[in-house]
């Protein structure tokens, strides 16, 4: 399945993967994105297609939230959101270096306790919070690819009548099915199962903190207030290759040095390094990382 925008970048409903290729190579549509993969229609409007009605559906969780795009009980999408990890952590080690500031001899830094807000109605830990923004990104983002029309998410005391509708089907137990199975009906199996699944993962768009502490809060380096090495950023969306080797890799930038060695992180967790000479940019790094990786 391919993401279809219009000339004006308006959503259309997707097309297949063959479909994508035809209109490619007739130079009838062009290369909008990489990642999530849409194609941007050239001479093709809004008013002049034929859309549905689209309903985004949500299975929210603690650390993946699954969701799924339906039209007419037909599964265009089916995806999982990992959440970002670590902000409670983060969080406190910056309160723990904080207060240690004001136990060495060093620039007194004044505790800051008339900063906070009297009312607590409405207050969220930021850990949810987190997971509340992370989600509703998501929904935007399919908005501007999709023609949605319709959200609908797991609520209090229905998360029994999705798992009647998964096993109704019989699905095994994913994320992505339980969003689909989400309401008082579900599609059938043929329908929902697909081969498989948009993994996008919250990875966030850097780390503001300058001084690097070791393991006993002293300060080991500073980090560069530069975030672009050559042109490059970490999380950069680039096609690689080795000089000697030759080998080309198309993936994330995990460092942009300021000495202009790169690496891309393999699925086998093995680093494939190179320079920025042999680096082209295909996407800005937007705090995602895209996948889309079949169902076991």
């Amino acid at each position: 399945m391919v993401f279809v925008v219009d000339k004006h970048k308006k959503p259309l409903m997707p097309c297949s993967e063959k479909r994508a290729r035809q209109l490619l190579t007739r130079r009838q549509a062009v290369v909008h994105k990489h990642a999530p993969f849409t194609i941007r229609l050239k001479s093709r409007t809004v008013l002049a297609s034929t859309l549905h009605s689209v309903r985004v559906q949500l299975d929210p969780g603690d650390k993946t939230t699954g969701f799924a795009a339906l039209s007419s009980h037909k599964v265009l999408v089916l995806g999982e959101l990992k959440h970002k990890m670590g902000i409670k952590d983060a969080l406190a080690a910056r309160r723990s270096l904080r207060r240690g500031r004001r136990n060495r001899k060093t620039r007194y830094r004044q505790p800051r306790f008339l900063n906070r807000a009297g009312d607590k109605r409405g207050w969220l830990a930021p850990s949810l919070m987190a997971r509340i923004q992370q989600t509703t990104n998501v929904v935007q983002k399919l908005r501007r690819l999709l023609p949605v029309t319709e959200v609908s998410m797991v609520e209090g005391g229905t998360g029994t009548r999705t798992k009647y509708n998964r096993m109704r089907c019989g699905l095994g137990k994913k994320y992505s099915y339980d969003a689909g199975c989400v309401g008082v009906s579900a599609p059938d199996h043929s329908e929902l199962r697909a081969p498989s699944v948009f993994v996008w993962s919250a990875t966030g768009r850097g780390n503001r903190q300058i001084c690097q502490p070791d393991k006993f809060g002293f300060p080991r380096h500073h980090r560069s207030r530069e975030k672009f090495s050559f042109g490059f950023m970490t999380g950069d969306l680039v096609r690689a290759r080795q000089a000697k080797s030759g080998r080309v890799v198309v993936g994330r930038l995990g460092a942009a040095r300021a000495d202009g060695s790169f690496y891309i992180t393999l699925p086998d967790k093995k680093r494939f390094a190179f320079t920025y000479k042999n680096c082209q940019l295909l996407q800005r790094a937007d705090g995602w990382q895209y996948q889309h990786k079949l169902i076991s």
